[in-house]
Formats: C-alpha cells, structure tokens, sequence
C-alpha cells in the first residue's frame, strides 16, 4: 500500500459543532468528545496519508479498540462553533498506538479539550491482542511525532506545557 504525506505527523482539520451534539445549555455533550476525537483522527488519517483503518479491518482481520483514555475539558466548545481539532501520534508498540487530541476555537485558539487514547490492535475474530503487521509499524514510525520537547509520558505535564505555551488556562474556568 502506497501511503502519502508521510512529513505531515500533526493533522488539522475543522469541524462545526452540530445540534445533535449538544447538551441542554448549547455546549457540546462531554461523552461525544472521545467520540468526536476517534472519528475525526481516523478522516485525517484516511484523507491526508491515504490509511483507512474500516479498510484495514476488513483486509486483515483486525482492528483498533479503545483501552484507555484521559481527556481534559478547558472550555466548552459551543453551539455553532467552529472547532478545530489537531491530532499527532504520541507512541506505539507492536499492539498499541497513543494518539493525542486538541480541540480549540477556530477563530481564538482557545482550548476547549485535550485528549490521550490508547488503543489496542485486536483480532477481530478472536477477540484477542494482536501484533501490528509490519507494513504498518513503518507507517506509524514514519507519522510518530517525535519532537524532543513535546511531553509524553505524563498527562498532567503534557496540560502544563500546553498551559505554559498560553493554549490553556492555568486554572479550569468555573
């Protein structure tokens, strides 16, 4: 499979936040978040590096679940609103990936959310872990964003850096 845009290792895209997906005060639902950051990370890999991971699935058998997640809310993303929504690979193994996910007002750059995912590569069958073919372990080194400074390992010094970068608030708005 021949992939494209391999430079390109942190992905942006617009979204407007729809009816459908707010609360009663206009803002949108905090259980749709993950949702909206799983959905949007696997267009901007279909649509940018040419990767489809339903194609995937269907090819090998196997596919991506969602074993872990912390999500950090800043700001509500409102009714209306034009959000973007700015995705990178954290790491990967021979049966996981880390993305990150950062949601922020299109015209202020304010952040409403930070998201880290894991995700285990499963034997869809089976239903157990299975290892990450090595064509595609070449992909995703290739999309690794690999910046020295960019903190990984600690959810919350990677929400001080993005504070310390004037991103976020230093302190949640009440």
């Amino acid at each position: 499979m021949e992939y494209s845009n391999l430079n390109q290792k942190i992905l942006r895209s617009e979204h407007r936040i729809r009816f459908s997906e707010c609360d009663a005060f206009g803002h949108m639902n905090n259980a749709l978040y993950l949702s909206h950051f799983i959905e949007t990370r696997t267009a901007q890999l279909r649509d940018t590096h040419g990767f489809d991971a339903f194609e995937q699935g269907k090819t090998t058998g196997r596919n991506w679940v969602v074993q872990d997640t912390r999500i950090r809310y800043f700001f509500p993303a409102q009714l209306n609103k034009l959000v973007t929504t700015e995705t990178r690979l954290l790491e990967f193994d021979r049966n996981t990936l880390r993305p990150e996910g950062l949601m922020y007002d299109y015209t202020t750059g304010r952040l409403h959310a930070l998201v880290w995912f894991r995700l285990s590569y499963v034997d869809l069958e089976r239903g157990r872990p299975a290892r990450h073919e090595p064509e595609f372990l070449s992909l995703v080194e290739s999309l690794l964003d690999d910046s020295p400074e960019l903190e990984r390992d600690d959810f919350e010094k990677r929400i001080k850096q993005i504070q310390s970068e004037g991103r976020a608030p230093v302190a949640i708005a009440s």
